[in-house]
């Protein structure tokens, strides 16, 4: 008998606590299944359809021939804190029913066949805190598609999308992190993360980023990693500086040529990467300015990264880790940090160059052993200067350009020497506009010259903004021990600007002007773009002012005259400086006759006009001659009518008349008898009155 009890207790027991063929389970709370076929699938199925899954907390169907969500038994979701549903063969993820899992906490969509996240999904999912698309073909996601206002953690990694839409992250606000990685993101707008306010890490690596807005991550205070590697940024963003609380940053894998002064300065960042960058060449002058916290700095693995400015770290004192490998430095000087470790291996160094230095980083030095020097011991410096970008260089009229030159010891110095220009007479409209906009007297403008448009920061000569005078030699100077040593030439061609000025429209008393592109204008303090107007005897009309960094490449000129001919200029030009004029381009237009107004319509629409009126002519015509049929209907209805009542009272008007005739006549003949007998009567007594007056 206690055999037989114990056998039946062990059934149900088994009943309740065994766990589906193919899957490993601990106890009743957790079951994991993983890469089961269709008909394997089906008996862990049909075992959920048979038992109580009311203790389940945390179920796992990874890569199970799931194609539709809706066919494991809803009463297993109800409990579950915990859903792993990757790699299926999943479309969508809307259920029947809603609120079937409102105490799940994370959600895993790993390697499904989604292709768009409709408004729907996660109707089921209200108290959801983190989500997993990532490894979908998710290229779409509709407005509004995440209303979860507990979600922290959001992967989309591995995906097609094209954009980010602010609508995406409207109603989430206390998302904390988000991953945008290995997408096809071109560019970041300003509203993109406007939602977003208590995001700390943000990963849009991997993508073709290309723009970054300048205010895209205004509201981001409280982002602490980002990660923008692996995309197609070929400068660093000026927006980067609105991250006040940012600890982390990667910016490796990026097609940059040079990082410049003021680019990075994160007074709070403490790990850079700048790893992998195929075509940069040079870190310039206060590249890394004020970042006192900064601890971790990876510059490694840059090909043809020659020069590293000795004051590239200014104020970066707490620095502790330095790592520059595989680059191509010859010499490394950093007068103003003392890192507590660094790797300089792969490198190509003159270590006789830099030996007080090396000696000096002995104890520092993680990777002495594998240091190359490619000076022999007991050889002194070379004396020939370096030049990171070459000796031949190429700009464009109106771009900011800077040639670069090097000594290879900590204590060389360079000098420049290059043509001046000549001063001559700043052209005359020209001159006219800077006066009027600059406020400056004319022959202060006519005396300028061009020292201001050229800075040399020692190692560096800095052009503002090139001219064409500006293509010559330019002789960078090595002293060493307070002599020339060597000397090198670099020779800038200056390339002129396809710029075309063409008229897009013309009328009588305007022109609308385009433009196919602008300079590349840096130096936007000292640099116009003016707009002229000319008559046909060359004189200038007006002078007008643009926006020199306006987008639109357009401008509708009005006020002008019919018939006359008109030249307009589009120019740039320096406000202080001499030449005035960087570029100029110009085109000319005749305006249209004035015309009337009937002259102005075109044909069809004189036709429309026409079969307007004509129709609403017939129409009145026809409403005339209606009214008039009208009338006469009406006159001879109301004939016939007054014919008909005067036939039916023909006879009692005959009657009426009759009794009417005799009624007179009986009284005409009263009135004759009445008549008669008072003139009888009359007559009688003047009788009486005769007798008795005769008796008298």
């Amino acid at each position: 008998m206690n055999i037989f009890t114990l056998l039946v207790f062990l059934a149900i027991l088994h009943l309740v606590w065994s766990c589906p063929d193919f899957c490993t389970c601990r106890e009743e709370r957790s079951i994991k299944c993983q890469n089961l076929n269709t008909i394997q699938f089906k008996s862990v199925n049909d075992y959920f359809k048979s038992h109580n899954s009311s203790r389940l907390i945390n179920l796992s169907l990874i890569n199970c021939s799931i194609f539709d969500v809706n066919s494991i038994p809803p009463h297993v979701f109800n409990g579950l804190l915990y859903l792993d549903l990757s790699y299926n063969h999943l479309n969508d993820f809307n259920f029947n029913s809603n609120n079937l899992m409102p105490l799940l906490v994370i959600l895993k969509l790993t390697g499904n066949h989604l292709i768009s996240v409709q408004r729907s999904f996660f109707a089921s999912v209200p108290n959801i805190e983190e989500i997993y698309l990532n490894y979908n073909s998710i290229f779409v996601i509709d407005w509004e598609a995440f209303r979860l206002y507990k979600l922290k953690k959001l992967f989309l990694d591995h995906n097609h999308l094209l954009a980010i839409n602010e609508h995406i992250l409207r109603f989430i606000p206390n998302l904390e992190t988000l991953d945008l990685s290995f997408n096809q993101l071109v560019s970041v707008q300003s509203s993109s993360f406007f939602a977003a306010r208590k995001l700390s890490t943000l990963d849009l690596s991997h993508n073709r980023l290309q723009r970054i807005d300048y205010d895209s991550f205004v509201p981001l205070h409280q982002l602490q990693q980002l990660d923008l590697s692996s995309n197609n940024l070929s400068v660093v963003p000026s927006g980067l500086g609105q991250f006040m609380g940012l600890r982390s940053l990667n910016f490796s894998e990026n097609p940059l040529t040079i990082i410049h002064s003021g680019d990075f300065s994160l007074p709070m960042l403490q790990v850079l990467s700048i790893t992998d960058c195929p075509f940069l060449k040079l870190i310039e002058v206060n590249s890394f300015l004020e970042m006192p916290n900064l601890q971790t700095l990876i510059i490694r693995n840059n090909p043809l990264l020659s020069y590293v400015s000795p004051r590239a770290l200014v104020n970066s004192t707490s620095i502790f880790e330095l790592d520059l490998r595989n680059n191509s430095l010859h010499s490394i000087f950093f007068p103003d940090i003392t890192p507590s470790k660094i790797w300089l291996s792969g490198n190509p160094l003159d270590c006789e160059c830099m030996f007080s230095n090396l000696e000096t980083l002995d104890e520092r030095l993680r990777d002495k052993q594998d240091l190359k020097c490619i000076t022999g011991t007991g050889k002194s410096c070379p004396t020939q200067s370096l030049t990171p970008l070459g000796d031949q260089l190429e700009a464009v009229v109106g771009q900011q350009i800077a040639i670069y030159c090097q000594g290879r010891m900590e204590n060389d110095r360079i000098s420049w020497s290059y043509n001046q220009y000549p001063r001559n007479p700043v052209d005359g409209h020209h001159l006219r506009a800077l006066h009027a906009l600059s406020m400056q007297p004319i022959d202060q403008l006519e005396t300028a010259h061009n020292d201001r448009t050229r800075q040399i920061k020692g190692e560096q000569l800095v052009i503002e903004a090139v001219i064409q005078e500006d293509e010559q030699d330019y002789i960078c100077k090595l002293e060493r021990e307070n002599r020339t040593v060597s000397e090198k030439k670099i020779h800038l061609t200056v390339h002129k600007p396809n710029i075309k000025l063409f008229p897009i429209d013309v009328g009588s008393h305007y022109v609308a002007l385009g433009w196919n592109s602008s300079l590349n204008i840096k130096w936007t303090v000292n640099i116009r773009l003016m707009l002229a107007v000319k008559d046909n005897n060359n004189s200038t009309l007006r002078v007008i002012q643009l926006n020199v960094l306006n987008p639109w490449y357009g401008y509708n000129v009005i006020r002008l005259r019919p018939e006359q001919n008109y030249t307009f200029c589009l120019f740039y030009e320096f406000i202080y400086n001499y030449p005035g004029v960087i570029y100029e381009t110009c085109t000319k237009v005749r305006t249209l006759p004035s015309i009337n107004f009937w002259s102005s319509l075109h044909p069809s629409t004189i036709i429309i006009i026409t079969g307007i009126s004509f129709t609403l002519f017939i129409m009145l015509c026809f409403r005339g001659f209606y009214i008039r049929f009208y009338i006469w209907h009406q006159t001879k209805q109301r004939a016939r009518m007054n014919q008909s009542i005067s036939g039916q009272s023909f006879l009692s008007h005959s009657v009426s008349r009759s009794e009417t005739t005799i009624m007179d006549r009986s009284l005409h003949i009263e009135n004759s008898n009445a008549m008669r007998m008072s003139r009888i009567e009359s007559s009688h007594t003047e009788d009486t009155e005769v007798s008795l007056l005769d008796s008298a």
